[in-house]
């Protein structure tokens, strides 16, 4: 029985019969058809693959997902209040095409970069405080700096200290291209 559940069921029609009545809502973005009106090669070769596995077994699948996300207290608290919420897990993922993940990834490499480089330089020379690009005030005056790093040869964001720094997370704009949304990592 186990075996069963754990094996794929050949069905690649249900891909189709999934989308079919589908329609994006208009004046939208939408993440699954494209702008030529079709659906998205990616997304077409996700659901084919999904559309191997049985409603039992893609129902198990997330049960494990989220009773993981659970267990291993993956979660959030809403300002205001004072119960964390488990994470929520959508059964579908967010895709987006290679040449979007490489202009996101070199966003990330980029900013990256560029912090290694003020942390380093806020504890090191200090150009960026005394040429004025970064008001003393901010540098000097924030609780968050450690006193006793500077001076120090520091390389590598993540690597020589811990840090706070500011990713950019994605989201389609009304064009359909990809733009960022700041977020906050620890």
């Amino acid at each position: 029985m186990a075996d069963e559940l754990l094996s794929p069921v050949r069905t690649p029609q249900r891909a189709q019969a999934w989308t079919q009545s589908y329609a994006p809502l208009p004046g939208i973005p939408d993440e699954f058809i494209g702008p030529d009106g079709k659906p998205r090669a990616y997304w077409r070769g996700f659901l084919d693959s999904l559309g191997q596995f049985d409603q039992d077994d893609l129902d198990q699948r997330l049960a494990t997902a989220e009773r993981r996300i659970r267990e291993g207290g993956v979660s959030y608290r809403i300002p205001g209040e004072t119960n964390e919420q488990s994470w929520p897990l959508s059964g579908l993922p967010l895709l987006i095409s290679q040449a979007e993940w490489n202009e996101i990834s070199a966003g990330v490499v980029q900013r990256a970069q560029l912090l290694d480089r003020i942390i380093a330089d806020l504890y090191g020379d200090g150009r960026l405080g005394r040429d004025g690009a970064l008001p003393a005030a901010v540098v000097a005056g924030s609780c968050r700096r450690h006193r006793p790093w500077s001076r120090w040869a520091l390389v590598g964001v993540g690597r020589s200290h811990p840090s706070t720094f500011r990713c950019r997370l994605c989201a389609r704009q009304s064009v359909g291209d990809v733009t960022s949304l700041s977020r906050s990592l620890s």
